[in-house]
């Protein structure tokens, strides 16, 4: 690094005055003073690099740190969202409906000699029959259940009474009062006479549209056109 003065110092060593000797030792001189501030500029330029980077590695580190933070503030926001959602599904639950053909598939002749109180118990069964089912097929979840049992009164009173079961026979209306009491989703529907009209109201409540709003499944147990299936017939 030359300046002015260094040209000023080249002047003076070539007009040192006589003898040699002392024009020599006022260019050295002359050198020394040079090299003594470039020693200094030297120190403190490496004095301020150090700093420099000092500054730079407390950045870094404060850059690592947030960077870490927001990281972790992240997946706390990831699993705030995932608990949401499953406490919202926990909330609504997941709705299942079950259409039963009662005609193929009616409850046992035990619990409908209990009247009331069977179909009270008739009711818990199946519930806790498929709450199991869905439990082990699907998860352990909030379900919601929905179920109709649709069948032909007039036919199976009739049925009863040619087996000789008078006592179901009687008690079978308070039986059926008994279920659609035991629960506000159960319900026992008489659906006529017709022919095979329980198989053609499960066939029609396939398409029901008001339970959209929430995750749902569709369950047909047994029906008399179907292969019978062992559900409410063994309860």
């Amino acid at each position: 690094m030359y300046s002015e003065a260094n040209d000023t110092n080249k002047d003076l060593c070539a007009t040192a005055p006589q003898p040699l000797a002392h024009r020599v030792g006022f260019c050295f001189e002359q050198l020394r003073g040079e090299i003594s501030r470039m020693l200094d500029n030297e120190a403190f330029y490496t004095e301020r690099i150090q700093k420099l980077e000092v500054d730079l590695s407390v950045y870094k580190r404060a850059y690592n740190d947030v960077d870490t933070e927001r990281r972790q503030l992240e997946k706390l926001k990831h699993d705030a969202v995932r608990e949401k959602e499953d406490l919202e599904n926990q909330i609504k639950g997941f709705r299942v409906v079950a259409l039963l053909d009662g005609d193929g598939a009616i409850f046992s002749p035990d619990l409908i000699a209990q009247g009331r109180v069977g179909g009270h118990a008739a009711a818990q069964k199946l519930s806790d029959y498929l709450l199991q089912h869905l439990s082990s097929n699907f998860g352990a979840n909030q379900y919601q259940l929905w179920v109709y049992v649709f069948f032909n009164k007039r036919g199976l009173v009739d049925t009863f009474g040619r087996v000789g079961k008078l006592l179901v026979k009687s008690r079978f209306d308070d039986f059926v009062m008994g279920f659609n009491q035991a629960a506000e989703r159960f319900l026992m529907v008489d659906v006529g006479d017709a022919k095979e009209a329980a198989d053609a109201k499960i066939k029609g409540s396939g398409s029901l549209t008001e339970f959209e709003s929430l995750p749902t499944k569709l369950i047909f147990p047994a029906s008399s056109s179907r292969r019978r299936t062992p559900l409410a017939s063994d309860i």
